[in-house]
């Protein structure tokens, strides 16, 4: 396999992976994560590889395993946007029910069907033979911001069994929260480890956290 189709295919693999290959540095200048790195990295994730000559069928393996996960584990929906999340299902699967049960975070349930046929289908691939198409199902309602919980049922087909999905529905406001009772609007954001002072062994400790909440009250 030629290098650069390699490396493309790596790329390809790493961001399937939920991997970012590259990144810009804070003096702007791009930097790239090397083939080793990424490898291992992916390993990690459960990739099946070891080697460049084992990411043709990782990309594979990653493809199908993407398309049979009927549902993102997690799911955000913005207030004021369309209430609705994507799924994906076999091909076959259009002419199901889809069973679907909300539950809310105060305890309330709502439950409601859907035929996979009348759907708005946003797409449709082809992976290792078989046609899938993701969907978008509509919410019952608008969701209260909070956090809940979507499980969905689909009877089997002749080639696949039946289907149990669920995810964790975020119902997010559109922008964080700016009020501020006294005026101040503005904070400090640091992670301990980069805290270190003069007397830090290696990192930062909880004695430089103490030095930092004082140096802040000074200021206001």
């Amino acid at each position: 396999m030629r290098q650069s189709h390699s490396i493309a295919l790596l790329r390809r693999a790493a961001r399937l992976y939920g991997l970012q290959p590259s990144y810009v540095n804070a003096q702007g200048r791009p930097q790239a994560a090397s083939a080793e790195a990424m490898l291992r990295v992916m390993a990690t994730l459960g990739a099946p590889v070891r080697r460049l000559d084992d990411l043709p069928d990782a990309l594979r393996h990653r493809r199908l395993e993407i398309w049979r996960q009927v549902i993102e584990p997690v799911c955000v929906l913005r207030h004021r946007q369309p209430q609705q999340v994507e799924v994906r299902l076999p091909a076959e699967a259009l002419g199901r029910r889809i069973d679907c049960l909300l539950a809310l975070e105060d305890g309330s349930q709502h439950g409601f069907s859907v035929s996979a046929g009348l759907l708005s289908v946003r797409r449709q691939v082809t992976v290792e033979g078989r046609r899938y198409l993701s969907a978008t199902i509509p919410m019952p309602t608008e969701l209260p911001r909070g956090y809940h919980r979507l499980h969905l049922e689909l009877s089997g087909g002749r080639s696949w069994g039946p289907v149990e999905a669920q995810s964790l529905l975020i119902a997010a406001p559109p922008r964080a929260y700016t009020g501020c009772i006294d005026g101040r609007l503005w904070g400090v954001l640091i992670p301990l480890y980069a805290l270190y002072s003069r007397n830090s062994v290696g990192g930062g400790d909880f004695a430089d956290l103490e030095k930092l909440l004082e140096w802040g009250a000074e200021l206001g």
